[in-house]
């Protein structure tokens, strides 16, 4: 496990960088280099240097070895500052220099990144970082010098590396030093942006909470920042909706209403990010007064984030909770089993052209329709429950998820089917 510092490298005032006095964690450092700074207090055991063939190579070669060679150091300022945007990478060995820096330091070189063909070329160079890193490292970044697009991709590695990467990999502190306020402070403060990396992982959690119900990410953010209880009550509503216990999932959301005041008391980046997200998506299950109308919503909010398994296995079930609300029978598994083969039985009156058993609805499209959106899903839902072989196609089975869908929601909201009467005779 090592601590390793990706810096930057740029061409300097005049080939060299000003000495300065820096301060970081109330300590104060007097050196040309943020990224020295960084070596010393962090105390850095590698350093990652992006540079340019135009990077001031001589000035850290003369500053970071004990016994520098002036003829070696010649040659590297006669290359730099000779170098220009059309120089190629290889003109120059700098395993050289890496050498002699006792290889604690190894060069990524990249180009201006004048235009999308070498922007993309440095993505491929910095992308490269990955390959010298090992498990259990920590990074830390220095986004003081050179490029203002380095910052950037700074940012992609630092994702990469959390999100992608099977290395474990730790992200400990992103730094800036502030050399722009050394003629007001007397100093330049190193400053930790880490706080504005956090951001992206709130975002994100934002993110994979509204497109799948996943509100683990936010979940984590909020226990590292002592909201227990917030962070508590998240997790288990995805819990809830992730094994499909839709009793349990509803009081779940009942109680993320309830105690939404939990939320709005959330403070730093958090505040801007939770409250809103949550609200957003509970104020689809709000003014709902039966089970049915809930399982409806959940199979629209599944079927809008391409959860389409979910749709299909949620669509037999609230058809049946719906004849059961309708018809006020008893929510227990009896009534429930005793719907389901009622359902079916006139799903096959309906496929064999018999006579419905509900005859006062014999002729009516919207009762066929239904029965028809039972059938058609109550099969579909066994063959994946089932790992069944479908000899429908996929694409037609999604393709048709949205208007099948749209039938069932608007004859659920517009029609009452009263089958009591039928249902006891069967």
């Amino acid at each position: 496990m090592s601590k390793i510092l990706i810096s930057s490298l740029g061409t300097g005032n005049n080939r060299n960088y000003r000495t300065a006095d820096y301060l970081i964690d109330n300590k104060k450092y007097t050196e040309k280099y943020v990224a020295n700074v960084l070596k010393k207090h962090l105390q850095i055991d590698k350093m990652f240097i992006i540079g340019t063939n135009k990077s001031i190579w001589e000035a850290l070669y003369l500053d970071n070895v004990i016994n520098p060679d002036e003829s070696f150091a010649e040659k590297l300022y006669e290359f730099t500052e000779s170098s220009n945007y059309s120089t190629e990478l290889n003109a120059f060995d700098f395993s050289e220099l890496e050498k002699a820096l006792d290889e604690k330091i190894k060069v990524f070189l990249i180009k201006y990144g004048l235009d999308e063909k070498e922007l993309l070329f440095n993505f491929d160079i910095i992308m490269q970082i990955e390959e010298f890193l090992e498990d259990g490292d920590e990074i830390y970044i220095d986004i003081s010098h050179s490029f203002r697009s380095l910052s950037f991709y700074s940012m992609i590695i630092l994702n990469y590396l959390q999100n992608i990467s099977t290395k474990n990999i730790k992200i400990n502190g992103i730094y800036y030093g502030m050399l722009d306020v050394v003629n007001e402070l007397g100093y330049a403060p190193i400053v930790d942006l880490n706080i504005l990396y956090e951001a992206i992982n709130w975002i994100k959690g934002a993110h994979v909470f509204k497109n799948y119900g996943n509100s683990y990410l936010l979940s984590d953010l909020l226990e590292n920042n002592g909201y227990n209880e917030s962070s508590k009550k998240l997790r288990n509503f995805s819990d809830s909706l992730n094994v499909m216990y839709f009793k349990n999932l509803k009081q779940q959301i009942d109680i993320l209403n309830k105690n939404f005041d939990v939320f709005n008391n959330i403070n730093g980046i958090g505040k801007y990010i939770v409250p809103t997200t949550l609200k957003e998506f509970l104020d689809r299950f709000k003014k709902l007064n039966f089970d049915y109308e809930f399982l409806l919503e959940f199979a629209k909010w599944f079927y809008e984030n391409k959860r389409y398994s979910n749709t299909i296995l949620i669509i037999p079930e609230l058809i049946v909770q719906y004849f059961l609300e309708v018809n006020n029978f008893e929510n227990n598994k009896d009534n429930f089993d005793l719907m389901k083969k009622f359902l079916s039985r006139e799903s096959n009156n309906l496929l064999n052209k018999r006579y419905l058993k509900a005859k006062d609805y014999k002729s009516d499209s919207d009762y066929e329709n239904i029965i028809k959106i039972y059938t058609y899903f109550r099969d579909r839902r066994n063959n994946i429950a089932h790992a069944l072989d479908d000899k429908q196609d996929y694409i037609e089975t999604i393709n048709g998820l949205e208007k099948k869908l749209n039938t069932l929601d608007k004859i659920i909201k517009t029609r009452k089917f009263y089958i009591e009467e039928y249902l006891e005779k069967f």
